[in-house]
């Protein structure tokens, strides 16, 4: 592929105002692509298999031998277009604090439950662990959900009904482009409940509800989904009723709540103990 750069000066100038435009999820579901700033998150993607539509970049923002600089190396030969953009357009798109100068238009990807489970039920060997979230309304959260399935080396992570775009920048940024490492689906919990029923994972929900058991009292050493609610008001009622177990993390505090990323790993990290343990009988 030819490496073709274009020279942009003005802040006004129309590529700049439609790459702005992708902070806006109508505009991102209109064309297909998300925008990534920063060039960690830049190079995940690339090793993710995403396709790198467009790079922009300022060279006065870019450090010598830096992730940016790997970052050109990498788009001279994948990039569709290339823009160098002057200091001063530069700063009319970029968003984040410590910038690197560089900012790239990406190809999403849309994944389907056949793709992760390869529409055959778990493996008894190699039980699946999911993460599924309903109506998370924070980029950051979702962020940091998709770095604790990484960590844990989650097969998928599952927004329900509604919930914040993974295609977020926010959330590409708070996920430290985790966002490009792990199978990301978006479901009713309707249709996330038939689809754990026929694949054989059992929903564990966290719910501060009677009848819920502490989660280190839950077996989740089989292929499990765990739920989590949104911030603010937790689960809906109809997962009380619908999972097939809820769980509390006991706390010790007077406060009885907790960030949901921070009950999310909890509640992962207990499934892998349990089947680490499990491997050692």
């Amino acid at each position: 592929m030819p490496d073709r750069i274009e020279v942009i000066t003005s802040p006004q100038n129309a590529k700049l105002k439609a790459l702005a435009a992708l902070r806006e999820r109508k505009e991102r579901t209109a064309t297909g692509l998300c925008l990534v700033e920063g060039a960690r998150e830049i190079l995940m993607a690339a090793a993710g298999g995403y396709d790198i539509e467009s790079l922009f970049f300022c060279p006065a923002e870019i450090e010598p031998a830096s992730d940016a600089e790997k970052v050109l190396t990498k788009t001279a030969q994948i990039a569709r277009q290339r823009f160098e953009l002057s200091p001063v357009a530069f700063a009319k798109v970029a968003m984040r604090e410590g910038r690197d100068g560089v900012i790239a238009t990406v190809r999403t990807r849309t994944w389907t439950w056949d793709e992760v489970f390869g529409g055959a039920p778990a493996d008894e060997k190699k039980p699946a662990l999911i993460l599924a979230a309903q109506n998370v309304e924070k980029p950051g959260n979702l962020g940091a959900l998709l770095r604790t399935a990484e960590a844990a080396g989650l097969n998928a992570l599952v927004t329900l009904d509604e919930a914040v775009d993974v295609w977020n920048p926010n959330a590409i940024r708070a996920s430290l482009g985790c966002a490009f490492r792990v199978p990301v689906l978006q479901l009713s919990s309707e249709e996330f409940v038939r689809k754990c029923r026929a694949t054989g994972l059992k929903t564990v929900a966290a719910a501060l509800a009677p009848g819920s058991k502490p989660h280190h009292d839950i077996d989740m050493r089989e292929s499990v989904a765990i739920v989590m609610g949104a911030e603010a008001s937790g689960l809906s009622p109809w997962w009380l009723e619908n999972a097939d177990v809820t769980a509390v993390i006991p706390m010790l505090g007077e406060v009885d709540s907790m960030n949901v990323s921070v009950a999310a790993g909890i509640m992962v990290f207990e499934a892998l103990r349990q089947r680490r343990q499990q491997q050692k009988q």
